[in-house]
Parts: structure tokens; sequence; C-alpha cells
């Protein structure tokens, strides 16, 4: 499930008016595009607009990328995207040179570590 990152991943997201929801919902028939179930808001189904492709992975916030999901669907989605968004903001500190490496245990001049003790101690040889 290895995404690329979207070079421009960093957009913001868009807030939708009343009638573009309504439309993007009658577009898409009112199906869930996860589950793939029909949405009945006058049940009081909840459902949220939600990015096919995560905003943080793609960058996509256009009308193509956005469909109707429900609410329980769209979190658990949300919740399976989190681990590769990381990975994709991980990605982009490093190619921008601006990530912190992860330091190694660094030895002073004249010891060396002693596994035994788990320490370091000065070097008599």
């Amino acid at each position: 499930m290895d995404r690329a990152c979207g070079e421009d991943a960093l957009t913001k997201r868009k807030a939708l008016s009343r009638n573009q929801r309504a439309r993007l919902f009658l577009e898409h028939g009112g199906v869930c595009h996860i589950c793939g179930t029909l949405i009945k808001p006058q049940r009081g189904e909840k459902w949220e607009v939600e990015h096919v492709e995560a905003l943080e992975i793609s960058g996509r916030d256009d009308w193509e990328n956005l469909r109707p999901a429900h609410v329980k669907c769209h979190k658990t989605k949300t919740a399976e995207d989190v681990n590769v968004i990381a990975k994709c903001n991980r990605r982009r500190a490093k190619h921008l040179g601006i990530h912190k490496p992860k330091s190694a245990l660094s030895r002073r001049d004249g010891y060396k570590f002693n596994w035994a003790k788990g320490r370091y101690e000065k070097d008599t040889a």
C-alpha cells in the first residue's frame, strides 16, 4: 500500500458550500464510496466529504478527488491512512533536508564499550 507522496501535499483544505456538498452527493448518487451502500440522510445517517486519496498524500483538493462517505467509514479509512501519511511526511522532510537524523551512541576518544556492563570504559589496551 505504498503510495507516492505528492509534491504539493501541503495544500490547504478548501471548505465546500452547502450547494457544492449537495451537488457532490447527487453526482455520486448518494453512495458511500468506501462501503458502496446508499447514504440515507433522511434516516439520520451522517455523511462527510472524503478525499479518495488523502490530501496529505496526494495534495489534490480538487473535485475529482472528493466523494461522499458515511462518517463511520470515513473514520476507518482515515485511521488506515495515518501510517501512510506519517511516512510521506518523513520522506518529504528527509528530501527537503529538514529531518532530524537519529543520533548514534557517541564514543569519546580513549574509551570502548563494555558490552557485559553496558557502558563505556577507559581503554586500557
